[in-house]
């Protein structure tokens, strides 16, 4: 068996754990790489008192699996027309990672003006049905949800991570179906147009992490004991590391000790259909500190992306 012979399938659910149609091959396919997929089970120990000091053997507890890969930030060609039903394949998992979709048309057919748009929520969050194929073994998971980081490097292009958690199915032998994916390249991150409110910094790395914490709703009538994945808090975060500047220039020194917050922005690619806008309205420098790149002094300046309430998100993409 090999480790490149494998393959993702997403499908947004119906409701938690219900998908009434299979995902396919041919609809639901999101390349990958780093695949792993982790099962994971609680060990019920066996303390008896006997005759002997040797171990008794264990009990397999309540199980769930666990899912981890990396994507390209990309859109599918078509989000300009603004339809939900046009939504480009990773936006499953960012609807199981805690956003929301939502579209907005463009004016007129062709003019290619509209946008959809993923941000945060903090209720009624969805789930997605994921097949994870590895190499002839197909593991089955419904119900799942999790977390989300962004990465962006000047030149190459943008990296979306999920880690997500499910409810387990026994593994069973299934071949590699052929898939389709979605033609489109990924945009590369230059004339991203990236501002600190009004600033244009030159920045060579950016991150941003959705900070979704996780856990387990157990249930003595659920057939694992798991009776649900739950999103339970939100601590989104990132990190730049700007060129170092003088504060006259830019006040990041100034900024961190006030505690103020800027709006960052920019936009991955120009072909309509194939751009992705990333914005955080709030993010307060949580550390100062320098680095050095090659000779150039830089700053490292991680900060948390907050919401006072006025905006209704603390992280947005836009696919348009």
């Amino acid at each position: 068996m090999l480790t490149r012979r494998a393959l993702i399938l997403a499908r947004v659910e119906d409701g938690y754990g219900v998908c009434s149609t299979t995902p396919t091959a041919s609809q639901h396919a999101i390349a990958v790489w780093d695949l792993e997929v982790k099962p994971e089970a609680e060990t019920l120990n066996r303390e008896i008192y006997r005759d002997s000091l040797e171990p008794m053997a264990t009990v397999i507890g309540r199980k769930k699996v666990g899912l981890s890969f990396k994507t390209e930030l990309k859109s599918n060609g078509q989000s300009a027309v603004g339809s939900a039903g046009l939504m480009p394949r990773v936006g499953t998992l960012l609807r199981a990672c805690g956003l929301v979709m939502s579209a907005n048309a463009e004016t007129s057919s062709g003019d290619a003006d509209g946008w959809l748009d993923f941000s945060t929520r903090s209720e009624s969050f969805e789930s997605a049905a994921i097949y994870a194929y590895r190499d002839g073994i197909l593991h089955r998971i419904s119900g799942a949800r999790g977390n989300c980081e962004l990465s962006v490097k000047a030149g190459a292009y943008g990296e979306l991570s999920f880690e997500l958690t499910g409810l387990y199915a026994t593994p069973v032998d299934t071949a590699v179906p052929t898939a389709a994916y979605e033609t489109t390249l990924p945009p590369q991150a230059k004339g991203v147009d990236f501002l600190i409110d009004s600033y244009g910094p030159c920045v060579d790395e950016l991150s941003v992490d959705l900070g979704n914490q996780i856990n387990d709703r157990v249930c003595l009538n659920s057939s694992e004991g798991l009776a649900e994945v739950l999103i339970t808090a939100r601590e989104p975060k990132g990190n730049m590391n700007p060129d170092a500047v003088l504060e006259a220039t830019g006040s990041y020194w100034a900024s961190w000790e006030s505690g103020a917050v800027h709006a960052l922005d920019f936009t991955l690619g120009t072909s309509a259909g194939n751009r992705v806008q990333v914005s955080v309205p709030e993010a307060q420098y949580a550390e100062m500190g320098y680095q050095d790149q090659d000779g150039l002094l830089k700053y490292n300046i991680p900060f948390n992306c907050t919401d006072a309430g006025s905006n209704g998100y603390s992280v947005r993409l836009r696919f348009k």
